[in-house]
């Protein structure tokens, strides 16, 4: 007992070491915290802004529901092998990590409202492309510039949205603007395939149709993106900072009074900045300034733990779990798709109320990574014993709910506060890409795994064992954000 506790001990001391100098030696409380941190309303104008990057990042949760149910009838239309599918449904997220790679480059230099627009543009061609396919070159060509355009708006938008936003809602905005208008835009995306399989029985304009209808919506919105506030962080940015626009984006966008009052917070401003030096190009990602090494560390090893636990597999194949699972009916598995949207959606919706309230990032996210992990192996077992669908979808539906209410959107929250002004593009763009290329992965292998493991069960306690070591590594790495300004992150 002496050698093992001795053993013990050495394992522990690091990671405890870890967790006091990350969580508590960094974002100690600040004397001087100014009423910028109550939880004021947002303004009116906030609100308007967020809504449109919402209805931007819909469009690309759309793609991937409507993608679950529109897989089949193509697949059945165009005489798709099995590895042709994988390919066409997975390649978008797969190339959306160059995609994101490119839009923290285009971030830096353009901004993020040209950024925005360039997504949308991406978007549509990209779209129209793949819904007018008759041959898988076509489709797959297509899907990867959507993808290109998918990365991106990854890349732009948490990072865009985190800084027009005050610190005490910047957590439920990312989350609201970022992941509940993914998840939201998931749900549409299968209501649109129940919709198709239901009105319509030729498989060909079933696909066709459902995988083309966002791109009117696209259109309208890309006209619309010169309404967008640039960035007041971007504005700032040297060697030629424009602060009276900066002052001004923050005057609506916090909702203070008088521009002098914006002045004493606006960013540039803050007191003991320790990480100004870092420098602004790639290098500056991967410089030893501490505060870039953490962000390197933590934020992006979350975004790849995100998508490696399997919740892409679960959200792009349903209908193929529930066939494997005894539901025949192509009506009803889409139906129970729906229903795993729904409850993405519901618990994404919950996740924006609690992480700048109660729970706080840290604590949302363990708890939500501890759940995920308990149904990655009943949602395993239940496959592999193929058990009823009731219990099947039962299981599937808990699943998304842990993941949603905490891994979803406080991942995609923490990459965007960590790192600091001079490199959070770039550094945001990073955990991006390899979110989606992590996300590409799982989608363009999942049925080749679960025919290598014996079935999806197998692959699913895959997933399991990758959620255990995701609640390890937030455990002793993650830091508590919640209510710290950028820059006193930074």
């Amino acid at each position: 007992m002496g050698v093992l506790g001795a053993l013990a001990a050495i394992v522990r001391s690091p990671i405890r070491a870890v967790r006091r100098r990350v969580t508590y030696g960094t974002f100690e409380r600040d004397p001087e915290e100014s009423p910028e941190t109550t939880r004021a309303p947002l303004p009116w104008y906030t609100v308007r802004v967020v809504a449109f990057v919402a209805a931007i990042v819909a469009l690309q949760g759309y793609d991937i529901g409507v993608m679950a149910g529109a897989r089949l009838a193509m697949q059945r239309d165009r005489n798709f092998e099995t590895w042709q599918s994988e390919i066409v449904v997975g390649c978008l997220n797969f190339v959306s990590a160059f995609g994101a790679l490119a839009g923290g480059m285009a971030y830096n230099k353009h901004g993020a409202v040209r950024s925005v627009g360039a997504a949308l543009a991406l978007f549509v061609l990209g779209t129209a492309v793949a819904a007018s396919a008759y041959s898988f070159t076509q489709a797959a060509c297509g899907r990867a510039v959507c993808g290109v355009g998918v990365g991106l708006a990854f890349a732009t938008c948490p990072a865009y949205l985190a800084e027009i936003s005050p610190p005490a809602r910047r957590g439920a905005v990312v989350a609201a603007g970022f992941e509940l208008a993914i998840v939201s835009g998931l749900l549409l995306g299968y209501v649109a395939s129940l919709i198709a399989v239901t009105c319509e029985d030729d498989d060909a304009t079933r696909w066709r149709v459902s995988v083309g209808a966002p791109v009117p919506v696209a259109i309208l919105l890309l006209a619309l993106v010169p309404w967008m506030p640039e960035s007041p962080r971007w504005l700032m940015r040297e060697p030629n900072p424009r602060a009276a626009e900066a002052l001004e984006v923050l005057r609506k966008t916090f909702g203070v009074g008088s521009p002098g009052g914006v002045k004493s917070k606006s960013p540039g401003n803050g007191r003991r900045r320790r990480v100004g030096s870092a420098s602004g190009g790639w290098r500056g990602v991967f410089s030893d300034d501490p505060a870039c090494r953490r962000a390197l560390v933590v934020g992006v090893g979350l975004m790849f733990f995100q998508q490696a636990c399997g919740t892409e597999a679960a959200v792009y194949y349903v209908p193929t779990l529930l066939r494997d699972a005894g539901w025949s009916s192509e009506t009803d598995q889409i139906k129970a798709a729906c229903a795993v949207g729904a409850t993405k959606t519901f618990f994404v919706l919950v996740s924006a109320f609690v992480i700048d309230g109660l729970g706080g990032r840290r604590r949302t996210l363990l708890t939500s990574v501890a759940f995920s992990f308990a149904c990655s192996v009943a949602l395993a077992a239940s496959v592999a014993s193929v058990a009823s669908p009731a219990a099947t979808l039962t299981v599937l539906c808990l699943y998304v709910a842990a993941f949603s209410a905490g891994v979803g959107p406080v991942t995609w929250v923490v990459n965007a506060e960590l790192w600091p002004r001079a490199v959070r593009a770039r550094g945001t763009a990073l955990g991006v890409a390899v979110n989606r290329a992590t996300s590409g992965a799982v989608a363009m292998s999942f049925l080749s795994l679960s025919d290598a493991l014996g079935g999806a069960g197998g692959a699913f306690a895959c997933f399991a064992g990758v959620c255990l070591c995701h609640f390890i590594f937030a455990y002793a790495l993650v830091p508590e954000l919640k209510g710290r300004s950028l820059e006193q992150i930074e």
